[in-house]
């Protein structure tokens, strides 16, 4: 089963950025992730959709912790010289 959806919903703590300065910087999930994917494949087992497992984990660990949603990211302004 694919989580990453489940990363975008906010479902799962933030990866920890790691970079050794040799081969670049990679995502580490952190242990508590584990708990996070087992607990949300549990409960799609059970039958709850993502939407009522995104408030299940929120009452459970918050979201102070969570994968950003993709709209929470900055955006650059018209005219602004940041645009990709």
């Amino acid at each position: 089963m694919v989580l990453w959806p489940a990363a975008q919903m906010r479902l799962l703590p933030a990866p920890v950025l790691v970079s050794d300065a040799k081969s670049g910087v990679r995502c580490r999930w952190t242990l508590i992730a584990r708990d996070h994917a087992a607990f949300i494949v549990e409960q799609q087992d059970i039958g709850h959709t993502l939407p009522e497992i995104a408030a299940m984990v929120a009452a459970r660990w918050g979201l102070h912790d969570k994968v950003p949603l993709k709209t929470d990211a900055p955006k650059a302004e018209p005219g602004s010289n940041d645009a990709p």
